[in-house]
């Protein structure tokens, strides 16, 4: 027996490095947990506060001037592409279409006896039987039937195309944000083209982060990050940083990613942006 130890007195070296172990583990335990549930970050991840906006935001309308007869969509609605939104009263249009598709009808016709009558003019003149000026009249009249035969075909894709832009239809599979006429209203495009439908594509929000100079080292090279909205987590693709400032200085950052339906999906709302 060692003097000064009491019977009885424990070896403490062992002991500690035993309960050392143990806490070590019941730590490590503890951040695995915590790091599955997000609530701590790695050191090198970084976060970002942002808006949500919307993808491909357009205002849908028209360069016709007309009464509006149908509205085939409300707010919220999710079309696909091509689907009629807002049509305006088309009969003046349809008869244009029907008065130049007869005006080609008869200008080809005129065309056709024209380009005989020239042939025929050819052959006499090979005859030495008509003189250079009937040719250069009958030349002259083949170029006429010619011209208001373009002009009719021309008139012709006009109506069309007029009859066409009187119904709106979606560009893509959209989202439908606003609806700005209803039935019967009138709608005046001669000097700027009313608004009549807001949409934007469906099935991708955007989250967008202002980001200061010094931080923009800590996304170079980063790709994806995870956008965190209302308690709920997405995986985002960062499409774009700015390369102008604001005019505050800072770079805007646009991160698309594909929403669900569990939540009321609204431009404007807070999202927060998380880097690997």
């Amino acid at each position: 027996m060692m003097a000064g130890r009491k019977i009885g007195d424990r070896a403490p070296v062992a002991h500690s490095g035993f309960s050392c172990r143990r806490v070590a583990r019941a730590l490590g335990g503890v951040v695995a947990l915590l790091l599955a549930a997000g609530v701590l970050r790695t050191a090198g991840a970084a976060e970002f506060e942002a808006r949500l906006a919307w993808v491909d935001r357009m205002v849908l309308s028209t360069p016709l001037s007309g009464v509006v007869r149908g509205v085939h969509v409300s707010p919220g609605d999710r079309v696909a592409a091509g689907s009629l939104l807002v049509e305006l009263d088309g009969n003046a249009w349809q008869a244009a279409v029907k008065r130049s598709e007869a005006e080609v009808v008869k200008t080809r016709e005129d065309l056709a006896e024209a380009e005989r009558e020239l042939e025929r003019a050819r052959e006499l003149f090979d005859r030495t039987v008509m003189s250079s000026h009937d040719l250069q009249l009958a030349e002259i009249a083949h170029s006429r039937a010619r011209a208001a035969y373009d002009a009719a075909v021309a008139g012709f894709e006009r109506a069309r195309l007029d009859l066409r832009y009187s119904r709106v239809e979606a560009p893509f599979e959209a989202k439908v944000l606003a609806v700005q006429v209803l039935p019967g209203s009138v709608v005046v495009s001669r000097m700027r083209a009313q608004p009549l439908v807001v949409v934007a594509r469906a099935g991708v929000m955007a989250a967008v982060a202002r980001i200061l100079p010094d931080r923009l080292p800590a996304l170079e090279g980063v790709r994806e990050v995870e956008v965190e909205v209302n308690g709920k987590k997405f995986r985002g693709e960062v499409r774009h940083i700015a390369l102008e400032p604001d005019t505050e200085g800072g770079y805007a950052m646009e991160v698309r990613f594909q929403p669900d339906d569990s939540i009321q999906w609204r431009a404007g709302l807070p999202a927060r942006l998380i880097t690997p």
